[in-house]
């Protein structure tokens, strides 16, 4: 049985996209029949647009769209902390893993898989999501496009701060040299009083910076 949405208490709304026609048409039924509300579109403007203005309880995207690749969609969705909570499903005809981990989608599909997977997989995630504060706002598209430049920029930064971190350690062999080279990188792009690295693991470095 259909369990409401545990943000709004109705009817949970789902956010299809596919450039695929036949496709889209078929994932709509089957979300439909199991009872939930259904936005569809081929558009990955439109889904970003959709997501910031509607709030659905759940994304699946095509990894291919007809603008705008649901790849990229996901990166920006998963790094916007307005719309970062929204789970997303990707389809997707290639390494299910490497996309998930590349656009922190949080489940990849293959196109080929079926409805009962789907669903299983889609009610895992609407039942796991935590009501959030916020609520679904109107935002014109020229908000939309300040909020995805900023996302933009924000990766910009992360990669350039990688580049030059990683080839400061390159450089340099001795542990404590690379460290003050390290920091002397950071004072230049942030302004701080204490910092931190954490090296999760050799493909995640995350800084903290307090002013």
């Amino acid at each position: 049985m259909l369990k409401n949405s545990p943000k709004t208490g109705k009817t949970p709304v789902i956010l299809i996209a596919e450039n695929d026609p036949a496709t889209l048409s078929r994932h709509k039924k089957l979300f439909e029949t199991a009872g939930y509300q259904v936005i569809t579109t081929n558009s990955g403007i439109d889904l970003l647009r959709q997501a910031y203005n509607q709030n659905p309880e759940l994304i699946m995207a095509s990894g291919m769209l007809n603008d705008i690749r649901g790849y990229e969609v996901c990166r920006i969705v998963k790094h916007d902390d307005s719309v970062s909570s929204i789970p997303v499903i990707l389809i997707t005809e290639k390494n299910s893993e490497l996309y998930k981990l590349e656009t922190c989608a949080d489940h990849c599909i293959p196109s080929d898989s079926d409805h009962a997977s789907i669903m299983q997989i889609a009610g895992e995630l609407i039942a796991g999501v935590c009501p959030p504060e916020r609520k679904a706002k109107k935002l014109s598209d020229t908000d939309i496009l300040k909020r995805v430049s900023h996302v933009c920029d924000q990766k910009l930064q992360e990669i350039d701060v990688i580049q030059r971190l990683t080839a400061s350690i390159n450089n340099h062999g001795a542990e404590q040299e690379t460290l003050k080279n390290i920091f002397h990188i950071l004072s230049g792009m942030f302004h701080y009083s204490v910092a931190g690295i954490y090296i999760i693991n050799t493909n995640e470095i995350y800084i903290d910076t307090c002013r």
